[in-house]
C-alpha cells in the first residue's frame, strides 16, 4: 500500500531522493515531465487512506497545487515542502532556454552551480553526471515549459487546514528566500524549517537524514 509520493524537481531525477529515508511504500516519480507528473497525481487519487506528499523544487510547487484541488486535499495527509518558488517569470527562464538551445550541458551545469552553497564533492558530482545522464535537452525544455506555466500567487492558501512542512536554505539562489518567505506568510497549518547556510540543493548538501 502506497504510504508516500515524492516529487523531485527540474533537471533532477528519482535519484534525488536518494539521500532520504522515505516510507518503504513511497512512489517516487522518476522526474517532472507531464507523463511521471499524471502518474503520480492518479496514485494520489487512488490511494485507499491519505498519504503523505513530498516534493523538491518544481515538485513542491506541483504538490502546493495539488493542496488546491479538492480531490487531491482528501487524499493528502500531510506535505513537505522543500525549496519551492512561487512563480518564475518569463525574464527569468529566458536565459535558461536560450542556453538550453545552443548548450544543454552548459545549461545544466550552470543551474547545478548556482544550486549549491559550498563544494561540489565527487559524490555529488557524481550524481549530477548521472541527471545529465538521464535528461535531454527536449526533456529539459519540455518541463521547463510546464514549470512556466506554474503560478502558485494565484491561489489562496490561509484557509489550508492540511499539514504542511516548508523547509529551505537561506541561501538559495535558485529559489530565494526572501520573496518565498513573504509568499509563506499567509499560510495556514504551516510549519516552517529554515536551513542557515544551505542553497537550493539542500537535500545533497546533507541537510536530511529522514523526512
Amino acid at each position: 500500500m502506497i504510504e508516500a509520493i515524492a516529487l523531485p524537481g527540474w533537471a533532477t531525477t528519482q535519484s534525488l531522493f536518494a539521500g532520504i529515508q522515505l516510507p518503504t511504500q513511497t512512489h517516487v516519480a522518476p522526474n517532472t515531465t507531464h507523463d511521471a507528473i499524471a502518474i503520480a497525481k492518479e496514485t494520489l487519487l487512488s490511494a485507499p487512506q491519505p498519504i503523505d506528499v513530498i516534493g523538491f523544487s518544481m515538485g513542491a510547487m506541483i504538490i502546493a497545487q495539488w493542496l488546491q484541488d479538492p480531490a487531491c486535499q482528501e487524499n493528502i495527509k500531510s506535505a513537505h515542502l522543500i525549496a519551492p518558488f512561487p512563480h518564475y517569470s518569463a525574464e527569468s527562464l529566458a536565459p535558461i532556454y536560450t542556453q538550453l538551445d545552443t548548450h544543454p550541458q552548459a545549461a545544466m551545469d550552470a543551474f547545478y552551480r548556482a544550486g549549491f552553497q559550498g563544494i561540489i564533492t565527487p559524490s555529488i558530482r557524481a550524481q549530477l553526471d548521472h541527471w545529465k545522464s538521464q535528461l535531454d535537452a527536449h526533456a529539459l525544455r519540455k518541463t521547463l515549459d510546464y514549470l512556466a506555466t506554474i503560478n502558485l500567487t494565484q491561489y489562496e492558501y490561509s484557509n489550508n487546514t492540511i499539514p504542511v512542512t516548508w523547509t529551505h536554505g537561506l541561501n538559495d539562489q535558485i529559489a530565494p528566500y526572501a520573496p518565498t518567505k513573504r509568499f509563506f506568510k499567509s499560510w495556514g497549518n504551516l510549519t516552517h524549517v529554515p536551513a542557515p547556510n544551505f542553497g537550493h540543493f539542500l537535500i545533497q548538501e546533507g541537510y536530511f537524514a529522514s523526512l
